[in-house]
């Protein structure tokens, strides 16, 4: 698998944060202040919030395996709350240490100011009949590449061969293009409930482009796709919906078009992705959201 040239930095003294106190090895052991969040600026001027956690163990001889989190606001507590419980408390002794990173914005960013919200500007693609201010997903990517990447590297010693991205819905389409198109970027993509049907599925012609000349080192990268089982209605569900409502639930098409990418990818045969693919019972769009964390972070950080 390549890998994304970072900078590494002891954590002894190390800045744990623009305003955190400067913690030597033993303090960063003890200390129950793990987590912290500041206001990042990209070139051109779109503003992030970064949530930042991370273990008590010191790290391993590479650095720290570090999981990127989409959706922050409500993706970062959720994954801290499994991986990174609170100093005095066993930590899961079935994952390992690592970083956890929320990308979210401030509370007044989360507007674009562009007709979509930030989210949808960031994690979408462009597309013919796409809504003014969204498809910006390269831009945020460079972001993450260029800006955000280098900066934990300076806080942490951080591994840039054990980095996964985590994303649900618009996050999971987000994921899914960064695996198809910056394949040095991620060694572990979750895609949960990936928005596969955004503009009538450009999504799926970078996944042609990708399988038609696979990046080296692809059958050492893991991916994992998840979806709720109820995401996707009943044909009795479906015919009590009137019709434009209707329509829209046929299109996206939530279960089978993840399981079929999913089939797709994994028929790939020595040259495959090391993948899985989870369908939920029993949950929806929203439900679906805390059972496929736990199971994005046994599948990134699992022992």
């Amino acid at each position: 698998m390549c890998s994304v040239p970072l900078p590494r930095r002891a954590l002894a003294g190390l800045a744990l944060a623009a305003a955190a106190p400067r913690l030597t090895r033993a303090a960063a052991a003890a200390t129950s202040l793990r987590s912290t969040e500041w206001e990042m600026r990209t070139p051109a001027g779109i503003r992030h919030r970064i949530q930042l956690g991370w273990p008590d163990a010191l790290p391993p001889a590479g650095g720290y395996p570090a999981m990127l989190l989409l959706d922050g606001q409500t993706t970062y507590p959720m994954a801290q709350a499994v991986a990174q419980p609170p100093s005095g408390q066993e930590p899961p002794r079935d994952l390992e240490a690592a970083l956890l990173v929320g990308l979210t914005y401030p509370e007044d960013a989360f507007d674009s100011g562009l007709g979509v919200d930030s989210r949808t500007r960031d994690y979408t693609l462009p597309g013919p009949s796409a809504p003014p201010g969204a498809g910006g997903v390269e831009a945020f990517l460079d972001f993450i590449e260029n800006h955000l990447l280098p900066e934990l590297a300076s806080r942490f010693p951080l591994n840039p061969d054990r980095l996964a991205l985590f994303g649900h819905s618009y996050g999971g389409l987000c994921a899914l293009h960064a695996f198809f198109t910056r394949p040095a970027l991620f060694g572990t993509t979750i895609a949960a409930s990936p928005s596969i049907w955004w503009q009538q599925g450009v999504l799926l012609k970078e996944e042609q482009r990708f399988v038609a000349a696979l990046p080296p080192g692809t059958s050492r990268r893991h991916l994992l796709i998840t979806v709720g089982a109820r995401e996707q209605r009943s044909e009795a569900e479906l015919a009590a919906m009137e019709p434009r409502r209707r329509e829209r639930a046929q299109s996206s098409n939530m279960v089978g078009r993840a399981a079929a990418m999913a089939e797709r990818l994994a028929g790939l045969g020595a040259g495959a992705p090391q993948l899985e693919f989870v369908s939920f019972a029993g949950e929806d769009h929203g439900s679906v959201i805390s059972p496929a964390m736990r199971r994005a972070l046994r599948f990134a950080l699992g022992r």
